[in-house]
């Protein structure tokens, strides 16, 4: 097995019978290791094994990180034979804007796909703002980025989608019409249209921010909710010297442990899916317009953990640059939270149980469609 193609599925085999896919996953193995991006990946896959029943031939998967900062990706690129694949798959595709570093082999990959006149799928892709909120939906998108997206939309081959409607909207203004398909990570099909489970909460996860000044908020939060729940403070990406967290970094089969939990309650996008993909109840904590543009999507629960000041600020100002470090913590943030979940314990679950629903309806309407073309035979 060549090492350099990761991290799941390497396969070599060329014979006609097969479908080969090459995904470009946002997984970075020796970085971050966040378990989300490894889930979207997954996701993708179980989707495709589960809808190519009427399909004869195999299909074959090989996964390349192009977020692993740790390896020299430019060697990986030129150690891929592009023309045995039949497309080029790239989940969780992000969308930079101007000013946003964009990395070069990203670019580079896609390069290779077109010269090799292979068909690309850029599926839930998304844009990495903050605050991210509907204001910001005019910037402009980075030009090689925007000139890649607008030469994939030209063949008929290929597809783009978005994963909520305020980077539908981003495209859109720049000139870029596209349909919402969701984060890969909220479907499961083997639980698309079942209810959700709320029979009894004992045991809540609390997941932890990417901007440290806001893990006080988590420790507080717990604090509160341990006067009638078992709490647990979990990180689904590495942190070094960590003693006090329960670690579900890496791969997405961690995720499992929360199988265990009845609720989450925090800041990660990923945890938030996971929780309603298994049917369970969840409230998300925004950080950027990842989290913010899922939560107008579905109309789901939650709130942005941005103060209303920082809020307001962008609002006035949308082009301004990133000031996201600037916000030691919002000191309304808990009773908020505590808020929005007494509410919704209080009212059985209510607003979870309509966003289930939806997630449902897009799969029905847009998602099943999206993974049928991406398994049509050429």
């Amino acid at each position: 097995m060549d090492l350099f193609l990761i991290h799941y599925i390497l396969t070599s085999q060329e014979k006609d019978d097969f479908m080969r896919y090459l995904i470009l996953s946002p997984y970075a193995i020796n970085g971050t290791k966040n378990a989300g991006d490894d889930l979207i990946v997954k996701s993708l896959i179980f989707l495709l094994n589960s809808l190519k029943k009427d399909i004869d031939k195999e299909i074959f998967y090989d996964i390349v990180s192009i977020a692993n900062s740790t390896l020299d990706k430019e060697d990986i690129l030129k150690k891929i034979k592009f023309s045995k694949y039949d497309k080029i798959l790239i989940p969780g595709f992000r969308i930079d804007v101007v000013g946003q570093e964009v990395l070069s082999t990203r670019i580079r990959y896609i390069e290779k796909a077109i010269i090799n006149n292979i068909p690309i799928f850029l599926i839930g892709s998304s844009w990495c703002v903050f605050p991210g909120i509907i204001e910001q939906t005019n910037l402009k998108i980075n030009p090689k980025i925007k000139a890649l997206i607008k030469y994939i939309i030209k063949d008929n081959r290929s597809l783009i989608t978005a994963r909520d409607l305020f980077t539908c909207e981003l495209l859109k203004n720049n000139g870029i019409n596209v349909d919402v398909t969701g984060d890969l990570a909220l479907f499961d099909f083997n639980k698309i249209n079942t209810k959700i489970d709320n029979n009894k909460i004992e045991k809540i996860a609390i997941s932890l921010p990417h901007n440290i000044n806001f893990y006080k908020n988590c420790i507080k939060l717990r604090e509160y909710l341990e006067n009638k729940f078992k709490v647990f403070i979990v990180t689904q990406q590495y942190l070094a010297n960590n003693k006090s967290y329960k670690e579900l970094f890496g791969d997405a089969n961690n995720l499992e442990w929360y199988k265990n939990i009845d609720m989450h309650i925090g800041f990660r996008l990923h945890a938030h899916l996971w929780f309603l993909r298994n049917r369970k109840p969840s409230i998300l904590i925004a950080e950027d317009g990842r989290g913010w543009g899922h939560i107008n999507t579905f109309d789901d629960i939650g709130i942005h953990a941005a103060p209303k000041y920082i809020l307001d600020y962008f609002k006035k100002k949308p082009n301004e640059s990133n000031i996201f470090k600037k916000i030691n913590t919002n000191l309304l943030l808990n009773s908020d939270i505590i808020n929005i979940f007494n509410n919704e314990f209080d009212n059985n679950f209510k607003k979870n149980k309509e966003v289930i629903r939806k997630i449902d309806k897009i799969f029905e309407e847009k998602v099943k469609s999206m993974i049928f073309k991406i398994l049509e035979d050429l």
